[in-house]
């Protein structure tokens, strides 16, 4: 999934055999180090492979981000995606820029970075391999452990002793030593009520939600639907030996997969693609963003109750029919229905709207809630109202603010404006909190009127305009010539 080339720098000390011209003997104890923040024993049990420092305030292409609001002030949770592990921070609300984590979650401390999970050697069979999506019910902490195709849950971390801090749930595996997608058969191109597919060669983001009856939704990406598992079975805990999803949305059963969508599928309510995000309003209706990384990018709505193999009963993101001798439609209009790759959905307070992150376009889209969108017939896509990520605004759209320069609005740094391939976002108390993906940082935008100001705080990073691979003080090294090759998103 990820390479990664290692380059360490140590100093020895040599030791002469005679006072003559004799061999020298390396003493192969190192006695300093420079580019990590520690000196191992053995400087060839590296704990961290990944570009800069790594510390504990750091991020490496976070793709997931989870508030836990049962407590005043919130905690945060963060996935570490690319550094393979979980960050959390106490306080939600008062951390400073750049804010050493309270806590790792799926590595020994605070230093290492390899991935974990069943069959590494010297690693943890509870660790993480590229986690993505987070999720927080009732206390507790339910993580997508993407790379080993499952779902762990962490009982209420804050409160729980490190020593004793290990899942008790883990969906999609029959144990915590297997990592096969599609148990039981561990096919990849063959589905199952108990098993999930989120690595298939290629990793997916593996979104996470509750509904209010406490049914937890997953986006089992590498097998095109979204599950349901029922609250009863998720509070007992175990493995996919006795927990199975017992709902399914984008493909006809629990044990197909329909032919992938045609260019022109967009409108196509009862499959899905790849789904990225879920959420619920507070109607109860279900939002699933979906995207291949091709033609279909759209938001599907459905409306409960909720069946099996069920059609959407709208859909965002999708243009128009074309109308013979209708007039060439401007750049506004088209730019602001059209999505690249959506990532997540979140409701803003009262009759505010609706926010959809449009990572491959690096901006967050606002429009009206779903009872004031015009009818289906005269628009297929409600258009957006307000744009966060771009300068020109939504009257000011063109077609190249959603070119490859989109990220960071087309500038070299980031800002407390911009943003660059979110992933994730939470809106709480009137902030809304985005996994800024490619800036590798969590930002946190102030909720004004109808629309988001610039970041007031930023994780993983000590300013707005800086977005390294994990931190650059003056005291690090990135040897790797190029990028490492990374997950689908």
């Amino acid at each position: 999934m990820l390479s990664k080339n290692v380059i360490f720098i140590v100093t020895a000390t040599l030791v002469w055999a005679t006072a003559g011209r004799a061999q020298i003997t390396l003493n192969t104890s190192p006695t300093r180090e420079i580019g990590q923040p520690q000196l191992l024993s053995n400087p060839f049990a590296i704990p961290n492979a990944n570009p800069n420092l790594v510390e504990g305030r750091e991020l490496y292409n976070p793709a997931g981000i989870a508030l836990d609001t049962s407590v005043t002030p919130p905690r945060i949770y963060v996935a570490d995606t690319n550094n393979n592990r979980i960050l959390a921070w106490k306080d939600a609300v008062g951390f400073k820029n750049g804010a050493q984590a309270d806590m790792v979650i799926g590595q020994r401390d605070f230093f290492s970075t390899a991935a974990n999970g069943p069959g590494i050697a010297g690693g943890l069979s509870t660790g993480f391999s590229a986690p993505t999506g987070l999720a927080v019910d009732q206390g507790d902490l339910y993580v997508a452990d993407s790379g080993n195709n499952r779902v762990l849950r962490f009982r209420k971390p804050f409160t729980t002793p490190a020593d004793q801090l290990t899942p008790d749930l883990c969906l999609g595996q029959p144990s915590f030593n297997a990592n096969k997608p599609n148990y039981p058969l561990g096919q990849a191109a063959t589905p199952t009520e108990k098993g999930i597919a989120l690595n298939t060669g290629t990793v997916f983001i593996g979104a996470i939600t509750f509904d209010t009856q406490h049914n937890l939704w997953l986006a089992d990406a590498g097998n095109n639907r979204v599950l349901r598992y029922a609250a009863s079975d998720v509070a007992k805990g175990g493995f996919a030996t006795t927990i199975s999803a017992n709902l399914e949305i984008g493909q006809l059963d629990f044990i197909s997969r329909q032919p992938n969508l045609p260019a022109t599928g967009g409108q196509t309510l009862n499959q899905l693609a790849t789904p990225a995000a879920i959420a619920f309003d507070t109607a109860g209706r279900l939002y699933i963003a979906d995207s291949d990384s091709g033609p279909i990018n759209r938001v599907l709505v459905f409306v409960p109750p909720f069946t099996t193999g069920m059609s959407a009963t709208r859909v965002m993101g999708v243009q128009p029919p074309t109308v013979t001798g209708a007039p060439p439609r401007s750049d506004p209009q088209v730019y602001s229905i059209k999505m690249a790759s959506p990532t997540a959905i979140f409701f803003l307070p009262g009759t505010q709207g609706i926010g959809v992150v449009d990572s491959g376009f690096s901006r967050i889209l606002i429009f009206d809630p779903y009872d004031q969108w015009p009818d289906a017939a005269t628009a297929v896509s409600p258009s957006a109202k307000a744009l966060f990520g771009h300068t020109s605004g939504i009257g000011g759209i063109n077609s190249n603010d959603t070119k490859s320069l989109a990220a960071n609005d087309g500038n070299a740094q980031a800002g407390a404006t911009t943003l660059a391939r979110p992933q994730a976002a939470v809106l709480v108390n009137s902030e809304l909190y985005v996994a800024d993906t490619s800036n590798n940082r969590v930002t946190v935008l102030p909720l004004q009127t109808g629309n988001f100001g610039g970041s007031s705080r930023v994780l993983g990073q000590d300013r707005f305009n800086t977005n390294s691979i994990n931190l650059v003080e003056g005291r690090e090294f990135f040897f790797l010539n190029g990028n490492s090759p990374m997950p689908r998103w």
